[in-house]
């Protein structure tokens, strides 16, 4: 008879152990199970386990170590990367704080780049390459080497009759260009 659990909890905690593996390991955690191992794989060598095996468990066990180092450290990096929540921009002779989340797209402009919002439109001396790293891509997509886009803003896309891709932008009249290289983030899934 093969081994199956009947208990609907132990079901859940079986499909769930890659999430409990990301956000519960932490570096104690790290340090005990390299610690459990180097001993477990020291008493093993002294009740005579052959060179072979011995050699097998030692590369599992670098193995092991190095994937959970990885995995420690991809989570470490990705919760201390911060993006962009306000963007201080001049409107006229006055400097507006702007909440990322009410631009509705980036466009350059010579040495400035526009920031437009649904009811304005301000300037800041941010070149796009250097703000599309500092925003959320997952929200701001590059659709053009000069045009960044809240995708949350995106009413639709559209070929005109050449073939061009143009997005509309909720309240705003203009459409926007979608260079070549970035058409497939509107092609059909």
């Amino acid at each position: 008879m093969p081994y199956l659990s009947s208990d609907p909890r132990s079901a859940a905690a079986g499909r769930n152990w890659l999430t409990r593996l990301l956000y519960g390991l932490t570096w104690p955690t790290v340090a005990k199970v390299f610690a459990i191992n180097t001993l477990a794989t020291v008493l093993l060598k002294v009740a005579g386990v052959t060179n072979d095996i011995f050699d097998l468990l030692i590369s599992a066990q670098v193995v092991g170590f190095t994937i959970m180092l990885a995995i420690y450290a991809g989570r470490a990096a990705f919760s201390v990367m911060e993006f962009l929540r306000w963007i201080k921009a001049s409107v006229g002779t006055a400097v507006r704080l702007i909440p990322v989340e009410e631009v509705l797209y980036f466009q350059s402009d010579e040495k400035y780049t526009r920031v437009i919002t649904h009811d304005a439109e301000a300037l800041i001396k941010v070149p796009i390459k250097d703000l599309a790293g500092k925003l959320n891509p997952v929200y701001f997509w590059q659709i053009h080497r000069s045009t960044i886009v809240n995708a949350k803003s995106i009413v639709n896309a559209t070929r005109d009759f050449r073939e061009r891709l143009l997005v509309a932008v909720r309240d705003r009249p203009e459409k926007l260009e979608v260079s070549r290289s970035f058409a497939h983030l509107f092609r059909q899934m």
